[in-house]
């Protein structure tokens, strides 16, 4: 019962969480979803995380910097051993196993000037933490024959510049992110 009642939950709110908490940017849509609560587990089958391309646009053309966007193909996605209770009550997520297999993922980065840097985003990515998560803690984090294609823009330039990977395998350990400034100290390694 549990299984079946969380299992319709994930699958009603993901698509609207996603586009919520990243303000519209993004959409995310997959084919199914099973939950196993007592396996404290979820996969997901052929995800794809798309973004707005009309507000992506709106962005360019008011000349402003965005973080680094990402769109994919994630034909499985397996979380296994999450702490259920800290990501249906608290702004946390916690989980022993993250898995990606065989991903096709696009990095996009515009710069409106060659001046223009990651850190200058860092205000983007610590208010989507501040809004939507707490910490994030994974102990194992696997992504299997991933291919990445990474485009970086700037405005002065007139093509982007183009960095593909084809097949690339990472395996992270004791990913934690964290807005706690106790816990902050905590790192990944590989």
């Amino acid at each position: 019962v549990a299984s079946f009642y969380l299992d319709r939950l994930i699958t009603l709110r993901l698509r609207e969480t996603v586009r919520k908490r990243s303000n519209g940017l993004y959409n995310f849509n997959y084919h199914d979803i099973q939950v196993n609560v007592f396996n404290r587990s979820i996969s997901i089958n052929k995800g794809v995380l798309s973004a707005d391309t009309g507000l992506l646009k709106k962005f360019r053309d008011a000349n402003q910097s965005l973080p680094i966007m990402m769109e994919g193909n994630f034909p499985t996605i397996r979380v296994s051993g999450i702490q259920w209770f800290k990501l249906i009550f608290s702004k946390g997520f916690i989980a022993e196993r993250f898995f990606l297999e065989s991903p096709d993922i696009r990095l996009y980065q515009f710069k409106s000037s060659a001046n223009d840097s990651m850190e200058n985003n860092s205000a983007e990515i610590e208010e989507f933490f501040q809004n939507n998560l707490d910490n994030f803690e994974v102990r194992n984090l696997k992504i299997e024959k991933a291919n990445l294609e990474f485009l970086s823009s700037e405005k002065e330039r007139k093509a982007p510049a183009i960095y593909l990977f084809k097949e690339l395998s990472i395996e992270l350990r004791n990913v934690v992110i964290n807005k706690d400034a106790a816990e902050a100290e905590k790192k990944f390694s590989i």
